[in-house]
């Protein structure tokens, strides 16, 4: 059962660094195709959720950038998960 434990610990950890590695790649793409977005959220990939990314859009309307990146094969929302039904930003 160790070996199992520790063969799964493995796998988990460099599943962790690929996603770190995707983020960071997503992240400089963005902010350098589009200088006026903003990293929202830490740097570092120890103080964030796994394959999280934030991003604020001054000036976009989040239901068509929601639409349009959902079209092109993205995941994403606008607001938080607890309010995704609803138009108004949440609290």
């Amino acid at each position: 059962a160790l070996s199992r434990c520790a063969h799964w610990f493995s796998e988990t950890q460099e599943h962790r660094r690929q996603l770190d590695d995707w983020v960071a790649r997503i992240r400089d793409e963005v902010l350098e195709h589009l200088p006026q977005a903003c990293w929202n959220g830490p740097w570092s990939p120890a103080d964030r959720l796994p394959g999280h990314c934030h991003f604020s859009f001054p000036g976009l309307q989040g239901e068509a950038l929601v639409n349009q990146l959902s079209l092109k094969g993205f995941a994403v929302s606008s607001g938080s998960a607890c309010h995704s039904a609803q138009l108004a930003p949440s609290r």
